[in-house]
């Protein structure tokens, strides 16, 4: 007998229209070809328009920009809350006032200042008390003055010492250039 022929073959037949299924894929070939032709002539007809350029993004700063007054320069004051009490158990970083599991607020034994884990470097939360690094600094050198920020006036708040050995809130430093 020999082998059977594609054509020849009843798998290959659609029943309901009793054509070959090749044949059937020939025709859909053939329609998808000419609507891809009519489109592409239609592109040629009628080109779309060029796509406008993307703007630049911006990049946020964090620093207040000076304003002019009467030829005089200005600069605007920016530093921690002066009343802390109004957002107690906010990031005194961030002051997002959210604990996240992830990224829990914790509070000074001494102080009662309340910062985010990550917003102060925190790496593993301790199991007893926590203290923030201004009050460690007191304890062990009691003769010594406070920890004062060296960038602002406002004292106390999330404190964190610098590498030329003074202190810097937390907050302040997100606003320094460098």
């Amino acid at each position: 007998e020999g082998p059977i022929k594609l054509e020849d073959d009843p798998d290959f037949r659609i029943p309901a229209l009793g054509r070959y299924y090749v044949l059937e894929w020939e025709d859909e070939d053939a329609q998808e070809a000419e609507r891809r032709r009519l489109y592409e002539e239609e592109l040629r007809r009628n080109p779309p328009p060029p796509p406008p350029p993307e703007p630049k993004p911006k990049k946020k700063s964090h620093k207040k920009k000076a304003t002019r007054r009467d030829d005089k320069l200005q600069v605007q004051v920016v530093s921690p809350m002066e009343n802390p009490d109004e957002k107690a158990e906010c990031c005194h970083v961030c002051w997002d006032g959210e604990s996240y599991e992830d990224n829990p607020i914790l509070f000074c034994e001494t102080c009662d200042i309340a910062v985010h884990k990550g917003c102060y470097g925190i790496v593993r939360i301790p199991t007893g008390d926590w203290n923030c690094k201004a009050c460690v600094f007191k304890k062990k050198n009691p003769s010594k003055r406070a920890p004062q920020c060296c960038l602002c006036p406002t004292p106390g708040g999330a404190l964190k010492p610098t590498g030329n050995g003074k202190w810097c809130h937390l907050f302040c430093s997100q606003w320094m250039p460098e």
